[in-house]
């Protein structure tokens, strides 16, 4: 257990999810059931094989770190919520109970952790918007907000998704001119070694919606093959 408490960010960050999910498959049902923090890193690890189990390990650590008082645990939890959903399960009408939620959570526990914490609060709060409440008087004053954290910020982790969520909102909204001036800022990481492969795909997905949209099919079929091409040289 503490190995997993260790390496399990390193291993996601590496696309190493079946190293951690056979880990923590190891340990016994019992103390996963009963440790907030291992259920966290089951549900990170199961998302991109069996999604809805993994939303479930993640919903139930929420529920741990709520009741244990736990507040980063209770963002990051429920930043990690929101995007299997809006990446992976796509029920995004599940998005209107967590998007309600986040205001009883900031009035129990305060402002989000300020760093990756509340980077993520704040990329992932807007998407769901974007995903599921466009028309939410709020959407801009959570855009204002993910354009506040890029000032500054080196870290790619947080920077390419405010970006991604950035030029998606931009394209949703018809500004095509808007989300092909973000989307040509970041080619730059994609050639990037710090990037990860997630991030890279990330990009490549933003941009094939951008081309897609604008019915430059070609460049658009083109993106999609050199992502699946990545996804699978990288496992």
């Amino acid at each position: 257990a503490r190995l997993v408490l260790k390496y399990a960010q390193t291993l996601i960050a590496q696309g190493r999810n079946r190293v951690l999910e056979e880990w923590i498959a190891r340990l016994p049902g019992e103390m996963v059931d009963n440790a907030p923090w291992l259920l966290y890193w089951s549900g990170q690890g199961s998302l991109a094989s069996a999604p809805v189990e993994g939303i479930d390990y993640l919903k139930k650590g929420f529920n741990l770190f709520r009741e244990q008082g736990d507040a980063t645990g209770v963002f990051l939890t429920w930043s990690a919520i929101i995007h299997s959903i809006t990446h992976f399960t796509m029920n995004l009408k599940e998005l209107d109970q967590w998007i309600g939620l986040l205001d009883e959570l900031m009035e129990t526990f305060g402002a989000p952790p300020s760093g990756e914490i509340n980077a993520g609060v704040t990329n992932n709060m807007f998407m769901a918007l974007v995903y599921r409440q466009p028309q939410n008087p709020l959407i801009d004053l959570w855009a204002e907000r993910v354009h506040t954290l890029l000032q500054g910020c080196k870290d790619l982790v947080v920077k390419i998704p405010a970006l991604v969520n950035l030029a998606y909102y931009s394209a949703r909204l018809g500004d095509f001119e808007e989300a092909e001036a973000i989307i040509d800022s970041f080619q730059k990481y994609s050639k990037d070694r710090d990037a990860m492969p997630q991030l890279v795909l990330l990009m490549k997905w933003i941009e094939s919606t951008y081309l897609s949209l604008t019915g430059a099919h070609e460049k658009c079929l083109k993106v999609v093959s050199d992502a699946i091409h990545l996804a699978d040289s990288t496992g």
